[in-house]
């Protein structure tokens, strides 16, 4: 899903360097699993920094006083800065899989741990949309191979499509906004939402309703009408 710091990471991708890439991936194991966590920290870091600035604006009753600024201007260079980090540890993750991936096609889990397949699916959830693009082929080819999840690959579909401002599929894309001081989350548009939970199913997803009343910090009808 987008995070709620999502909206804050502005920076695109760098160009991909195709260098010495080669089809031995288990020799990248450890640095797959380095690269994800660096993505990984960096955006709880910005979720961190986010949740205590909505902390304050509630304590401070800051929203409801007109004239008062949203954000500091601390505030918002800790946001810039820990952007940054973001797009800096995303790109090292895109420069590292993706000449992989287009060289050797998706890992299964015989060439690599569970933790470093995942990780590059992460890295390419988190990529660039026109990373994702080129890679999108690759990872419908795995599905169909046996080495992606279809779970992880209808998330991708998911992201794609959201970016391209076309309706999600399988409705695993969530958005959110600050409404005064209040935060809420909404469930991205989806297509054909009568058979939504048969498309999830089809895939291995639960449940939309199911899925949304996992995210406990929100009223799950208030995310998705039909979920009231």
């Amino acid at each position: 899903m987008l995070t709620k710091w999502s909206f804050i990471v502005l920076a695109a991708a760098a160009p991909i360097a195709h260098a010495d890439s080669t089809c031995a991936w288990s020799t990248y194991e450890s640095r797959l699993i380095a690269a994800s966590d660096a993505d990984q920290d960096s955006r709880k870091e910005l979720g961190r920094l986010f949740t205590e600035f909505m902390t304050r604006r509630r304590s401070d009753g800051i929203a409801t006083e007109p004239g008062r600024p949203a954000a500091t201007e601390d505030e918002r260079k800790q946001w810039v800065d820990a952007s940054r980090r973001i797009a800096a540890a995303a790109t090292s993750g895109q420069q590292l899989v993706v000449p992989l991936l287009e060289q050797c096609g998706w890992p299964d889990r015989n060439e690599l741990s569970s933790k470093a397949v995942d990780a590059a699916w992460l890295i390419v959830q988190h990529a660039s949309l026109d990373i994702q693009l080129k890679i999108a082929p690759i990872a419908d080819k795995a599905v169909s191979a046996g080495k992606l999840p279809p779970q992880q690959f209808a998330l991708l579909v998911d992201r794609i499509r959201m970016r391209q401002g076309q309706p999600q599929r399988y409705g695993s894309q969530l958005f959110t906004t600050v409404d005064g001081n209040i935060e809420k989350a909404i469930l991205y548009k989806v297509e054909d939402e009568e058979n939504l939970d048969t498309r999830r199913a089809s895939v291995g997803l639960p449940p939309i309703c199911d899925y949304i009343r996992g995210f406990t910090e929100y009223k799950a009808g208030d995310v998705y009408a039909r979920c009231k």
